[in-house]
């Protein structure tokens, strides 16, 4: 019985794993060292928005087209992100960039057997946008940072 009590609140904590590893693999997790001193940053807010209205938990990341990094961040409950590069909250590179965005869950597709300790739940993703906007290639979302402050807008379609 606890065992299948576990797995069945192991989707959220695996869904908070994924973003929390997305997050790192995309701004980089090592100390001074990982840093590159001589990369300038600008503050970078974005808004995402979807059938009218903020989408909160959504990970938006955005790609360099002319350099080898990237930033990130999730949005809040009124659908604004505050990216990072570097250091929380730092921004991004200045220049194009390539966007995507994404929200997903994990649903359960089939339960555990209570009756067969050998059992697993079978979960999956699910895509809570339309799942073009998740990967760069197929957005066709793009922005351009510049020096200064800049806010980015994305209304997301079906």
């Amino acid at each position: 019985m606890y065992r299948n009590q576990l797995r069945s609140r192991s989707a959220p904590t695996l869904t908070f794993s994924l973003a929390a590893l997305a997050i790192a693999c995309l701004t980089g997790c090592g100390g001074e060292a990982s840093r590159n001193p001589g990369v300038e940053v600008y503050p970078t807010k974005v808004k995402v928005t979807y059938k009218g209205g903020p989408i909160e938990g959504a990970l938006v990341s955005l790609n360099s087209t002319e350099a080898q990094r990237s930033a990130s961040g999730v949005t809040d409950a009124e659908g604004f992100a505050v990216l990072t590069t570097f250091d929380y909250g730092d921004g991004a590179i200045p220049g194009a960039h390539e966007v995507k965005i994404s929200k997903d869950v994990m649903e359960t597709v089939r339960e555990a057997n209570p009756d067969d300790p050998m059992s697993a739940a079978v979960v999956r993703p699910k895509h809570l946008l339309p799942q073009r906007y998740g990967a760069f290639k197929t957005s066709g979302l793009t922005a351009s940072v510049t020096p200064g402050e800049n806010q980015l807008d994305f209304e997301l379609k079906d």
